[in-house]
């Protein structure tokens, strides 16, 4: 810009120092000055040509360079880092091996002495053997302190077969508390108001299909049961799970028998409660319609009274009897749902209690 205003003024001052101004001469200054401004504007486009290059050059030729001599500085850096390293990798290696040899050699001690230690329990498992019955911690049937093998293994299985008995009689004692269907303690906060109530369809199917076979089944089925978990306690020892089969055997015999001499019968069916829960809930809706349809006689016509007080009492009159008789009936088929879910219950202690009670009896008369 600078060179440009120069070049201007001494245009200007060879104007001012020439003849005359003449058309000619203003021709002249005229195409001086066009000249001028084309040579301002060549010389702008080579300042921008010139930092176009620069800048093409510095991306292209002095920031790879840079580049690379930086990725080789980091090269060298990373060499050095691992060549300090290598050495530690190498006794890190050699410390394993030493460990590795180490747990060997442990494990092989471990083996030898778990060896020696179950010889030790075999030895002295045997000399138990040998003095047990000194001890006197078992008896003869008679009483008297067992001196012999065969009268320690035969006070083993008394006892046993007791333990066998007396948890036979606990655990089919609460045949009830254990079973879903005809449990002894219902809830029927989540039983369906169905066509069954105050029973379930499963437990109705169940009844249609055994009946009062259902005590003997599930006497049977809870003896068994006990009987399967004392074999596979005594897996191991086959002589004592010939002993729990042939006092499981006599107790299901015994059942089979007495269920046959006495059947039970239940006081009332199921089918019987449910028919008459829904007959008192029948009544009830009867009873609804007749009191409904009475508030409706007395007081419906009640928009028509004259006067707006004893309009008033009508309407009133009107809805008290309408929701005295929705209370009445809502109240009634509580006490009626409350009446045989508790039938239902006392149906299904004696059930249970009758199965528990077979099971006892039968084994008493071991």
């Amino acid at each position: 810009m600078t060179r440009r205003n120069a070049f201007l003024r001494r245009q200007q001052e060879r104007v001012e120092t020439s003849s005359p101004t003449t058309s000619g001469d203003r021709v002249g200054t005229e195409s001086v000055r066009e000249k001028a401004d084309w040579l301002s504007f060549v010389e702008k486009l080579s300042q921008i040509v010139l930092v176009v290059v620069a800048v093409f050059g510095y991306f292209y030729t002095v920031k790879p360079i840079y580049q690379k001599d930086r990725l080789e500085e980091q090269v060298a850096e990373y060499e050095g880092i691992l060549k300090e390293q290598r050495p530690k990798v190498a006794a890190l290696e050699t410390q394993l091996k030493t460990l590795a040899a180490e747990r060997d050699f442990a494990k092989g001690e471990l083996e030898g002495l778990e060896r020696s230690l179950n010889a030790a329990r075999q030895e002295k498992k045997q000399l138990q053997n040998q003095t047990r019955y000194m001890e006197y911690k078992y008896y003869t049937a008679e009483g008297m302190p067992a001196v012999t093998d065969k009268q320690v293994a035969d006070a083993q299985g008394r006892g046993i077969e007791a333990s066998y008995l007396s948890s036979i009689k606990m655990f089919c004692g609460l045949i009830g508390i254990r079973t879903e269907e005809f449990g002894s303690f219902r809830s029927s906060k989540d039983m369906p108001k169905d066509e069954f109530y105050p029973f379930t369809k499963k437990e109705m199917a169940i009844w249609s299909s055994v009946g009062a076979k259902l005590v003997v089944d599930r006497a049977l089925s809870c003896v068994k049961a006990q009987s399967a978990s004392y074999s596979r306690k005594y897996a191991d020892d086959p002589a004592h799970k010939i002993l729990i089969a042939a006092a499981e055997k006599v107790i299901l015999q015994n059942i089979s028998e007495r269920a046959t001499k006495n059947p039970w019968r239940p006081k009332v069916e199921p089918k019987d409660i449910i028919a008459e829960h829904r007959g008192a809930l029948e009544g009830f809706k009867r009873r609804k319609a007749e009191e409904v349809a009475k508030a409706e006689k007395d007081y419906g016509g009640w928009e028509n009274v004259w006067g707006d007080a004893r309009r008033t009492i009508a309407k009133q009159n009107y809805e008290t009897a309408m929701k005295n008789a929705e209370i009445k009936a809502w109240s009634d088929s509580f006490g009626a749902n409350y009446a045989a879910e508790s039938k239902a219950n006392d149906f299904a202690q004696s059930l249970n209690k009758a199965s528990a009670d077979l099971v006892h009896a039968s084994i008493s008369n071991q």
